[in-house]
C-alpha cells in the first residue's frame, strides 16, 4: 500500500484515494477503502497498491463469478520499490529459478542493484534482455532487420544476413543494456534500469523497449532511402542482379555498406543510445505509456507500439539523429572505387579500437549537421562526458 502523496514515475497518490490502515485491537486490524469505492471505481492519478508478487492469481479471479472467496495476502505499508525487490527477487528467482527477464521487468531498478553484482543475476539479465531484443528486430515486420540478422551464426549469407545475433547481444549489450547509472558511467543505457520516483532510469518493460529500438532502426532506414549523397549513390549503382534483397536499399543493406555490418551497428546504436539517454527529460521518455501488453514479444505487439510511438516528440528526435547520420560516407574501406587516401581512413575502423574512432567521428558530423536544438544539447552533453 502507498502512503498519500507517495509517488511512482511522475504519479502522486492522491490521499482521498489511499488506503487507511487501523490500529490493532488483539490480532485484529481496520483497513478503510477509499470513499466511494465500488467496481466502477477508479483512482485520480496513481492507484493506492501494488502487488509484489502473485499478479497472475489475482488476474485470475477477473473471469471468475465467484463473490465469496477469502484469498489470504501479506500486505506492507509503505514499502518503497528497493525492498520490494528484493522481496520479489528473494521470494521466485533465488530458490525456483524462474525466468530473469520477467523479474527484471516487474522490477526495472533490479538490473543494477549493488547486492546483484557478485552473483549472475545482472548479467544474466542484460545478455538474457540483449538477445530478446534481438530477436524481435529480426522478427518484426516493420524493422529493417526482418529475416536479416544471422540468428544461427551460418556462413555464405552474407548478402541476406550480414550482421549474426551474437554481433547484435555485445552490441546491444555495451550501449541499450548497460546500467543506466553506476559511479563508473556518466552516459548509461537507456533500458537499464535505475530509480524511477525522481530522475533516474525509465521502467519500461521489453516490448516497448523493443519498440523504441525498432523505431530507432527504422528512422535510420527510411533517411538513407532518402540520402542522395554520392557514398549512396555509387553503392545503388554497384548492386549486382540478384546479390541483394530486392526490398532492400544497397546503400543500406550493401556488403560494402558498414550498417550492414558489426563495425558500423555497435557506433549507430550507441549514438541513438546516447543522445537518448541525454534528451531523456526533454523528449518526456519517462512520460510515454504503452498501457498493458502481452508478456511475450509478440511481433504484432512491437509493431503497434511502434506505431503509436510516431506520435511521440522522441520519433522526430530519433529522426532528426538519422538525418544527420545518413550524409555521412557509410561506405567501407572493400568499396569498390575508393581512392587510397579515403580506403586508408577507413581501415582504421578494423579492430576493437574502430568502434570508438568510428564513434567519435559520427559524432562529429552530426554535430556540424545538426539544426534542432535539443539534439545539439544532446550532442554537448555526450561529447563532455565520453
Amino acid at each position: 500500500m502507498i502512503e498519500p502523496h507517495g509517488e511512482r514515475g511522475g504519479r502522486i497518490l492522491d490521499p482521498d484515494d489511499a488506503i487507511a490502515v487501523g490500529e490493532p485491537v488483539g490480532s485484529i486490524v481496520t483497513v478503510g477503502l477509499p470513499e466511494g469505492f465500488d467496481e466502477e471505481w477508479e483512482p485520480k492519478d496513481l492507484a493506492p497498491i501494488e502487488i509484489i508478487d502473485g499478479q497472475h492469481r489475482l488476474f485470475a479471479f477477473n473471469d471468475d463469478d465467484s463473490d465469496d472467496f477469502e484469498l489470504p495476502v501479506v500486505a506492507f505499508k509503505g514499502l518503497d520499490l528497493s525492498w520490494q525487490a528484493y522481496l520479489f527477487w528473494t521470494v521466485n528467482i533465488k530458490p525456483k529459478r524462474i525466468n530473469a527477464s520477467l523479474a527484471f521487468d516487474l522490477y526495472p531498478l533490479l538490473r543494477e542493484q549493488d547486492w546483484l553484482d557478485a552473483g549472475e543475476g545482472i548479467h544474466v539479465y542484460r545478455e538474457t534482455r540483449a538477445q530478446e531484443l534481438t530477436e524481435a528486430l529480426w522478427a518484426t515486420p516493420e524493422s529493417p532487420w526482418f529475416r536479416r540478422i544471422n540468428m544461427l551464426g551460418e556462413s555464405g549469407l552474407r548478402s541476406r544476413q550480414p550482421v549474426t545475433q551474437a554481433a547484435f547481444v555485445r552490441a546491444l549489450t555495451q550501449t541499450f543494456v548497460r546500467a543506466w547509472h553506476t559511479p563508473r558511467t556518466t552516459v548509461g543505457g537507456l533500458f537499464g534500469g535505475g530509480e524511477f520516483d525522481g530522475q533516474g532510469g525509465l521502467d519500461w518493460p521489453r516490448v516497448q523497449q523493443a519498440a523504441y529500438l525498432v523505431a530507432c532502426w527504422r528512422a535510420m532506414d527510411d533517411a538513407v532511402a532518402d540520402c542522395d549523397e554520392s557514398w549512396a549513390t555509387e553503392l545503388r549503382d554497384l548492386q549486382a542482379e540478384g546479390d541483394l534483397d530486392s526490398v532492400a536499399d544497397p546503400a543500406f543493406a550493401s556488403p560494402y555498406s558498414m550498417l550492414a555490418s558489426d563495425q558500423g551497428v555497435r557506433p549507430l546504436m550507441g549514438l541513438f543510445n546516447d543522445l537518448s539517454y541525454a534528451a531523456t527529460q526533454a523528449l518526456k521518455l519517462r512520460q510515454w505509456r504503452v498501457g498493458q501488453v502481452v508478456d511475450d514479444l509478440n511481433p504484432d505487439e512491437v509493431s503497434r507500439i511502434v506505431e503509436e510511438f510516431s506520435e511521440q516528440p522522441a520519433s522526430s528526435f530519433l529522426t532528426k539523429i538519422a538525418e544527420g547520420l545518413a550524409t555521412y560516407d557509410w561506405r567501407s574501406s572493400k568499396a569498390p572505387g575508393l581512392d587510397d587516401d579515403i580506403r586508408g581512413r577507413k581501415l582504421a575502423f578494423r579492430g576493437s579500437s574502430g568502434y570508438k574512432e568510428l564513434r567519435r567521428q559520427l559524432l562529429d558530423h552530426l554535430y556540424e549537421e545538426a539544426e534542432d536544438d535539443t539534439l545539439i544539447g544532446a550532442i554537448e552533453h555526450v561529447r563532455d562526458r565520453t
